[in-house]
This record gives C-alpha cells, sequence and structure tokens, in this order.
C-alpha cells in the first residue's frame, strides 16, 4: 500500500472518498489518546473503512496521515467518480489537499498527577504537529530555556528526557487552540480558531495551581480563573530579547 512504517503490507486500499478521509482523521485523532484497550477497536473501525495500520499506528499523527494525501500515497476520490470527468476530479483532490494542509488540530497535553504549572501555547508548529513533539522545531527556544533553568544548561538527550524533566518540576504542557487553519507556523497566521475546552481540563487536574502563557498571542485567547502570568514567547520570532534575557524572564516566573 505505502512505504510508511505504520501501514500493514497491501491489505488495504489507496484511495478514499473525503468522507472516508474525514473519518479516518477522526479514527486516528481518537487512537491517539485512547487508552490501551481501546485501541484494537479503533484500529478495527479504520480497517473496515480499508485504512490498515499496525498496533503501532498510534504512532501515526493525523498531520502524517494529510502529507499521505498531499503526496498522492492516499488519493482522494469523489463518491460518484465514475460518472465526472477527470478534470473535474483532480481538482476537487486539489482543494482537498490545500484543505488538509492549513488544518490544524492540536496534540494531547502532558499532563501529571502532581503538575502544578499549564504552561499553554497557541498551537504547535508544524514541525511539532509532524512528530507529535511540542516545540520541536530547532528554532524555537523552548526546551533551551528549560535546560537552562532546571538541566544545568545541558541538552536533552531525547523527547523522554524533556518530559521527565517536566514531571520532576510538575509543569503540564498544553495549547489554548484545538483546532485553526494556519499555513505555515506563525500564529499571525492563525484564523478559524476553535479554543480547546481548559476549564474542564484544568477541573480534571486540580493541582494546577497557576498558567504561564507562552507569548501574548496564546494569553489573550483564553481567560483563567486562576493565577497565571504570561512571558514573552520562546519563537525565534520573538526578537525583542535576547535569549539570556528570556532565561531570565522564564526562571524568575517558574521558580517563584
Amino acid at each position: 500500500m505505502t512505504n510508511d512504517k505504520y501501514i500493514i503490507g497491501n491489505q488495504g486500499k489507496t484511495e478514499f472518498t473525503k468522507q472516508e478521509i474525514t473519518e479516518i482523521e477522526r479514527l486516528l485523532t481518537l487512537l491517539r489518546s485512547a487508552p490501551s484497550h481501546k485501541q484494537k477497536n479503533i484500529r478495527q473501525q479504520l480497517r473496515d473503512i480499508g485504512f490498515y495500520i499496525s498496533k503501532y499506528g498510534i504512532g501515526l499523527t493525523v498531520e502524517r496521515f494529510r502529507n499521505m494525501v498531499a503526496t498522492g500515497e492516499i488519493k482522494v476520490i469523489n463518491n460518484n467518480v465514475g460518472t465526472i470527468h477527470e478534470s473535474t476530479e483532480k481538482e476537487n483532490i486539489k482543494i482537498s489537499v490545500v484543505y488538509n494542509k492549513s488544518l490544524c488540530k492540536s496534540l494531547r497535553p502532558i499532563v501529571f498527577e502532581n503538575s502544578q504549572i499549564l504552561i499553554l501555547g497557541t498551537m504547535p508548529g508544524k514541525e511539532s504537529l509532524m512528530t507529535g513533539e511540542y516545540y520541536a522545531s530547532s528554532s524555537n527556544s523552548f526546551w533551551k530555556i528549560i535546560e537552562a533553568i532546571y538541566n544545568n544548561g545541558n541538552k536533552f538527550v531525547n523527547y523522554k528526557e524533556k518530559a521527565s524533566c517536566l514531571k520532576k518540576n510538575r509543569i503540564s504542557l498544553w495549547d489554548v487552540y484545538g483546532q485553526c487553519d494556519r499555513k505555515g507556523s506563525l500564529d499571525s497566521s492563525i484564523s478559524n480558531e476553535v479554543l480547546n475546552d481548559i476549564d474542564a481540563f484544568l477541573s480534571e487536574h486540580s493541582s494546577i495551581k497557576r498558567i504561564v502563557f507562552n507569548g501574548k498571542k496564546a494569553a489573550s485567547a483564553y481567560l483563567p480563573k486562576i493565577e497565571y502570568s504570561v512571558l514573552c514567547s520562546t519563537s525565534n520570532s520573538n526578537s525583542r530579547l535576547s535569549f539570556a534575557a528570556k532565561v531570565e524572564e522564564w526562571r524568575k516566573c517558574l521558580k517563584e
């Protein structure tokens, strides 16, 4: 079917209708957050559509799936493909690909039982959505700041080490937007945004007593009912402060 390591052999289809594409995206989103005992059922629903993934398919993000559509590994077909002209079909595929490229959906939050601080960004950048890892872009200084504050400036070896550092220091990560349209990674390009249900999240995780916004854009979208701070964005688009100044501002807030 495809060379993607999450797809099984040649069992599945490579062509899907727009409705099937939408349903696959929904199920992939559910799969990433579902407990292990429910994942088998979701994988079976995907197979019923004709999209086969292995038991390791939870690593296949919606963004990766959309890239498979964009590159032609997965083709979008019209429900009445036999009755339409080829040129019209190509146009429909083109429109669908453009839409998929601009639609962004947030990652699952990183949160622990004893988390006391919730850091909120706006929406993960393109690289983060591709990898499923917060602040994956090397140009974003978030993890470098965390290294400076909590890891003596030593570089984290991998994402697991990053998460472990957050857990040790009772910090959780999420974003204010659950979904938006955006081309590229800039906050200024965000439109049609839909908020995450942060109030419900805080109710479920009552140990969190303070919110730290990563930048003014995130802070402008949601007004917390608990204590909060608005810090300089760790994005490389924010050049107002030097790296040292950013570290000092974040250190003062997180360590207080």
